[in-house]
């Protein structure tokens, strides 16, 4: 017979609760363990964001601050240091960071005042976090322009000694367009003209009153000194003043080379990209070969011989040798040098071979263009506030 079961018998094994302990206990573990878990990877993280956060705050001000002082001490030479790769600068009592300058573009003024554009950006050295870059201005003045009163071919300081018959000095207009013509020669009341007689209606020229002369009629020997007639021909400038503002670039000869470096070496040529020459013969000859603009030669001598061919205007404080065949188109200016320089030269020019040297106004206002150009490079310009401040992040 079949023993049946009760039913309370049947759900006894469900009501059975020895070792729930264990599993309880377990779960209740693994719960803490992953709250805690958690709480500590949340703390780390947010540490973590704390710290990135703190570390870009400071290398913000770093590189906001290291633009601020580069701009403030070195913003009149943006300009030289454009495109050239990113450099460290430190400012005073501040941490160093790196520097990078671009130079954006120009725009010309009404009063042909310059606006220069630059962009300067700054990162902390350690290379990381933010970079800060801003635009600055620079506005350079109106070019400076070269104010000469030349009113001859041939202005002649010193002594001229004339040797054959082969040359030409001739204060004709070659192009009317650009003004009428002048004298031959305009000399000092001290200087003199050795010519023979049958040649001295080489010298050509038109008077004050815009009449055709030649011979002695187209020299004029006026009551200035040596000095005072420099003075005149350079609009009141001195060559010192002068030279001041043509970029050092531009400038050739051990007077304007770096102490102790190599000397910059002349060519003979004034390119038409110079446009400008200050050459320093140190107490020699400078030979010029040719070229296109203003040239200025300061302690030492002009020498130009075969086919040599200069347009524009030349200006030697000591003596010129011409011989062969060259040509001066635009003007020559011979100067000697007062006692206040302290250099003594020759103060003879000698004219040998078939030479020219004819006068031509366009060419010395293109000239005193291109001077008053490059003169603007050399001026201080004014440094704006900045501007347009950008925060780039990685």
């Amino acid at each position: 017979m079949k023993t049946i079961r009760k039913a309370a018998d049947l759900f006894r094994p469900l009501r059975d609760e020895s070792g729930v302990a264990l599993p309880l206990a377990l779960i209740g573990l693994v719960s803490v363990t992953l709250l805690v878990t958690t709480a500590l990877i949340t703390s780390s993280t947010e540490l973590a964001i704390s710290n990135a956060h703190q570390g870009a705050t400071e290398s913000l001000y770093t590189a906001e601050g290291g633009v601020q002082a580069y701009v403030a001490e070195a913003g009149t030479l943006l300009s030289q240091v454009a495109g050239r790769p990113p450099f460290e600068y430190t400012p005073s009592g501040a941490e160093p960071v790196r520097i990078s300058v671009i130079h954006l573009g120009n725009r010309m003024a009404e009063d042909s005042s310059l606006l220069r554009l630059f962009s300067v950006q700054a990162t902390s050295v350690s290379g990381v976090g933010r970079t800060v870059a801003a635009v600055v201005t620079q506005v350079l003045p109106p070019p400076v322009p070269l104010q000469t009163n030349i009113t001859s071919a041939l202005t002649l300081g010193g002594n001229l000694d004339v040797d054959g018959n082969a040359f030409t000095v001739s204060g004709e207009s070659k192009d009317p367009s650009c003004g009428e013509g002048v004298e031959a020669v305009r000399m000092s009341n001290q200087s003199t003209i050795d010519v023979k007689p049958q040649h001295v209606d080489n010298f050509v020229g038109v008077d004050d009153a815009g009449n055709y002369v030649e011979g002695y009629a187209a020299i004029d020997k006026t009551e200035l000194t040596r000095a005072e007639l420099a003075l005149d021909v350079m609009g009141g400038m001195t060559l010192q003043q002068l030279i001041a503002l043509v970029p050092p670039q531009n400038r050739w000869g051990p007077r304007f080379s770096p102490p102790g470096g190599p000397v910059r070496e002349f060519s003979g040529y004034v390119t038409e990209s110079e446009g400008v020459a200050v050459v320093d013969g140190d107490g020699g000859t400078v030979r010029l070969e040719g070229g296109k603009g203003l040239l200025i030669i300061v302690n030492g001598n002009l020498e130009m011989a075969g086919n040599a061919t200069f347009e524009g205007i030349i200006i030697v404080e000591g003596s010129f040798w011409l011989h062969g065949t060259p040509q001066v188109t635009g003007a020559l200016i011979s100067l000697s040098i007062d006692a206040e320089n302290l250099i003594e030269l020759d103060e003879e020019a000698g004219l040998s071979g078939n030479v020219t040297i004819q006068y031509d106004r366009c060419q010395i206002n293109e000239a005193a263009q291109r001077f008053g150009e490059l003169t603007q490079q050399s001026l201080t310009p004014t440094v704006g506030a900045t501007y347009g401040w950008q925060e780039v992040t990685r």
